[in-house]
């Protein structure tokens, strides 16, 4: 059986390996690994909870790792 997809983990994944990552380019990557389109309204969601739980944060246009 397959791991169920956590949307969370792979944005994290994402800040982690590189200097920050536009809304676009996390919608693309989730796009190509889950084969399903995320909205903007849904990953600004997904950002702002991790951002609350001091896992990311933004800046000059990018999200990083905190």
């Amino acid at each position: 059986m397959l791991a169920a997809f956590n949307i969370k983990e792979s944005v994290l994944k994402m800040t982690n390996s590189q200097k920050g990552v536009s809304l676009n380019e996390i919608i693309d990557y989730l796009d190509y690994v889950n084969k399903v389109r995320y909205s903007e309204d849904e990953i600004n969601e997904i950002l702002k909870e991790l951002s609350n739980e001091g896992k990311v944060h933004f800046n000059k246009q990018l999200w990083l790792k905190s």
